[in-house]
């Protein structure tokens, strides 16, 4: 199956301000403002960008599947593993992986490409995502995705 891939990213282009107060909730004297109001201060790099047909989708909560359709999205697509990747390994993504778990979406947490506050939080949520998903390397799970689309060619 080679269904469109949905991003969940922090964007100001899903509505005119997503990071205000009440966007935020009760997390924003916690985290702060948010993302500016400058044009490009939410843009993604070119590398990252989304290519036509995928999903752009904005993450207005620290879990992916919060007030948005992700999850309806992985389904449609027939979709049931979701990669994760991100800041706030003891949050967000932790959040995130749980939330996949309970939903019957296997969670893969990249542990190289998450970041946290302090190495104690990074590794608290990489053994917390472990009881309930796969946490790997972005080399093993390059290698585990190039492996499985060489056999699904042969």
């Amino acid at each position: 199956m080679n269904s469109p891939t949905p991003w969940a990213c922090r964007s100001s282009s899903a509505r005119s301000r997503p990071d205000s107060r009440r966007a935020r909730g009760v997390w924003s004297p916690t985290w702060g403002p948010g993302i500016g109001d400058e044009p490009d201060a939410a843009a993604i790099i070119a590398p990252l960008r989304p290519r036509p047909g995928e999903h752009l989708l904005a993450n207005v909560r620290h879990n992916a599947f919060l007030r948005g359709h992700l999850g309806r999205l992985l389904r449609s697509g027939g979709r049931d593993q979701l990669i994760i990747y991100g800041v706030h390994a003891h949050f967000g993504v932790l959040l995130t992986a749980a939330d996949a778990f309970m939903n019957d979406i296997q969670p893969f947490v990249v542990a190289d490409a998450v970041a946290d506050i302090s190495a104690e939080e990074h590794s608290l949520a990489l053994r917390w995502a472990a009881r309930s998903g796969v946490v790997c390397t972005t080399d093993s799970l390059l290698r585990g995705l190039l492996f499985h689309k060489e056999r699904r060619k042969a």
